[in-house]
């Protein structure tokens, strides 16, 4: 009992923090003059009724960023308080933004069924595929042996007692790195 209540008290007191570092930076770091507030999902708690809160009294657009369903990340069972929760206040919130990204078409229809088509409204809601775009490429072995070069000079420089530790020498250091291996007849 004693440490069920102490994990009560700790998820209470880690939502109140996380409350308060939305609401000053929300209210107190960010201009007053800004035209919209993008917000990812998830967290959905406690951050999209705060930044829904901002949106309303600066008169600004909150649009959604919709990676996931908060609700469906909790491994729990459907009836969960927690789960049913999470799942009423991501409904709840996207009757109220101005617009939302989706990663799929999967979370758009989600969205058109379950939140937004019962009451048929209507704000944008795009599909924009998380993924690279098509110019990035693998990178080659011997850039990723140099550049690893590079972040290895930098970081044996910030530990210089780790290199008598690992009895690193000169040779070694510029042959091989923590991620990349130089060997004399194969290359990389």
């Amino acid at each position: 009992i004693c440490r069920g209540l102490f994990k009560f008290i700790y998820y209470i007191l880690r939502a109140l923090t996380l409350v308060w570092i939305l609401i000053y930076t929300l209210f107190f770091q960010v201009p007053m003059h800004v035209d919209c507030v993008l917000v990812q999902n998830p967290p959905s708690f406690p951050l999209l009724f705060i930044a829904w809160a901002y949106c309303k009294i600066h008169r600004c657009s909150l649009i959604i960023d919709w990676h996931n369903l908060g609700f469906s990340m909790f491994a729990m069972s459907p009836t969960h308080p927690i789960k049913i929760f999470v799942r009423r206040l991501e409904l709840f919130m996207a009757k109220r933004a101005n617009g939302h990204f989706c990663v799929s078409k999967g979370i758009k229809e989600w969205l058109l069924t379950h939140a937004l088509g019962s009451q048929k409204i209507h704000v944008p809601i795009r599909v924009l595929y998380d993924r690279p775009p098509h110019f990035f490429q693998p990178t080659k072995l011997e850039d990723m042996h140099e550049l690893m070069k590079k972040l290895n000079a930098e970081f044996w420089k910030s530990c210089p007692s780790l290199l008598k530790h690992y009895n690193m020498d000169e040779n070694t250091l510029n042959r091989d790195t923590l991620l990349t291996m130089w060997d004399a007849q194969h290359g990389l």
